[in-house]
């Protein structure tokens, strides 16, 4: 006999997940979708609001360079090329040529 358990928003009855769908909650699809639409049915948040929350990034294996010096970008993963520029404080000020001034004719 398979064990059952009831959806979380229609509470139909759905066999008792297990593998990698061990944390499904829903009959499907739909049911799924609407029970985020109705928790998240009275949020007001528009868009030209501004957030005061603080976003702290997660820890990734991509943090450090890897031993060889390497990045990754975090978002498609392909390597990235790190470069630091060092400009010497003397090199840093350009004195624009002198202009001679005009004589009149």
């Amino acid at each position: 006999m398979t064990d059952t358990t009831s959806c979380a928003r229609c509470g139909t009855g759905m066999p008792f997940p297990t593998g990698r769908a061990a944390r499904k909650r829903f009959c499907s699809d739909a049911c799924r979708k609407a029970a985020w639409r109705e928790r998240h049915r009275n949020d007001t948040t528009t868009g030209d609001t501004v957030s005061d929350a603080v976003v702290v990034p997660t820890a990734s294996r991509d943090d450090a360079a890897t031993p060889g010096g390497q990045h990754r970008c975090p978002h498609c993963r392909q390597p990235l090329a790190i470069i630091s520029v060092v400009i010497p404080a003397d090199g840093a000020i350009v004195k624009p040529p002198e202009v001679p001034p005009m004589t009149p004719h």
